[in-house]
C-alpha cells in the first residue's frame, strides 16, 4: 500500500531509537483530520528521490468536507494514491490524483462508529477497507463491497495501535500494532500466531507513518516531529541510519500552529517512492 518553500532537505542521521507511544485517539494512523477546526484543502508534496529531496512540486487538493474524516489509498490499481473521505459508514472515493468534481462513488461498508483501515490485503495492487471492533478486523477485497467482510481475523488486543504495511516486500500489506512502546508486526494476512518480530523506534508521543520512502517495495516506518524549531519526518531505514526530511511547510496557514496539521503519506505520482501531504486537521 502507497501510504504510502523554500524547500525540503533530505540528510541522513542516526536516531536514538526508544518508545514510542500511540498518536493521541488514533489520531494520522489511518484516518486523519476532520475535527472542529480542519480543513478541506490537503497539501501533497513530490520530490524526485530521498536522497534529494527538495521539493519538485507543491500542490494543494480540495476535496469533500472540512468535517470529513480522509484516507489514502489506491482504489484503482493504476500505481497512484488518491483522496477517499468518510462520513459515517459511507465512502465518496476519488481515483483523480488533482479532484475538480466530486466522488467517483460512494461505498458503504461497516458501522458509523468502526475504526477504519485501508490496505492491500491480497496483493492485487487495489486498496480497500478493513474495519476494526477489539481485536477483531473485518476485511473485504472488493473496492466496492457489497456484501460483509470477505474474512475475519484476530491480532493484537483491543487498545493496541495499529498500522498497516507491506513488511516484506511480496506485496500483500499485513499489520502491526504498538504496545506500550513496541511494534508486533505480522508478515501473515491471516495470523495465526503471535508478532513475527518487533522492535521499538521513535520517542514517545510521536506520531508514526507507514510507507515505501526509496521505492524498493518494503514499507516501513517513519516519525513525524512538529515543533517551533522543526518540521521533519524520520524514516526508518534497514542500515545504521535513517532518513531524515524537513518537510516543506510553504502551503500552510502563516496564522496557525505546525502542530494545528496533521501528516499524512502516499505515492502521489506513480514512481514508487512515498512522500508527503498535509492537512490542518484539529
Amino acid at each position: 500500500m502507497h501510504r504510502r518553500t523554500p524547500m525540503i532537505v533530505a540528510t541522513v542521521a542516526v536516531l536514538t531509537l526508544a518508545t514510542v507511544a500511540p498518536a493521541t485517539a488514533e489520531k494520522n494512523l489511518v484516518e486523519f483530520g476532520g475535527g472542529v477546526h480542519s480543513s478541506r484543502v490537503y497539501t501533497v508534496v513530490n520530490y524526485d528521490s530521498p536522497s534529494d529531496s527538495a521539493a519538485t512540486q507543491v500542490r494543494d487538493l480540495r476535496y469533500g468536507r472540512a468535517s470529513d474524516g480522509a484516507f489514502v489509498g489506491d482504489w484503482d490499481g493504476d500505481g497512484i494514491d488518491t483522496l477517499m473521505v468518510r462520513r459515517g459508514r459511507e465512502y465518496f472515493v476519488t481515483n483523480d490524483p488533482d479532484p475538480t468534481t466530486g466522488a467517483d462513488y460512494v461505498i458503504r461498508y461497516g458501522d458509523a462508529d468502526d475504526r477504519t483501515y485501508v490496505g492491500d490485503w491480497d496483493g492485487d495492487g487495489t486498496d480497500t477497507l478493513a474495519v476494526k471492533r477489539g481485536r477483531a478486523w473485518y476485511i473485504t477485497n472488493e473496492s466496492r463491497p457489497t456484501r460483509g467482510a470477505d474474512y475475519v481475523i484476530r491480532y493484537g488486543n483491543h487498545w493496541d495501535a495499529p498500522r498497516v504495511g507491506d513488511w516484506d516486500g511480496d506485496g500483500t500489506d499485513t499489520l502491526a500494532v504498538i504496545r506500550e512502546g513496541r511494534f508486533f508486526v505480522t508478515n501473515e494476512t491471516d495470523p495465526t500466531r503471535g508478532a513475527d518480530y518487533d522492535f521499538r523506534y521513535g520517542n514517545a508521543g510521536e506520531w508514526v507513518e507507514v510507507g515505501d520512502w526509496d521505492g524498493d517495495g518494503t514499507d516501513t516506518v517513519a516519525v513525524v516531529r512538529m515543533g517551533e524549531d522543526e518540521a521533519v519526518l524520520v524514516a526508518q531505514d534497514p542500515g545504521s541510519a535513517n532518513l531524515r526530511i524537513d518537510l516543506d511547510l510553504s502551503h500552510m496557514d502563516d496564522s496557525r500552529e505546525t502542530w494545528e496539521y496533521v501528516v499524512f503519506t502516499g505515492d502521489w505520482d506513480g514512481d514508487g517512492i512515498d512522500t508527503y501531504g498535509y492537512r490542518l486537521g484539529f
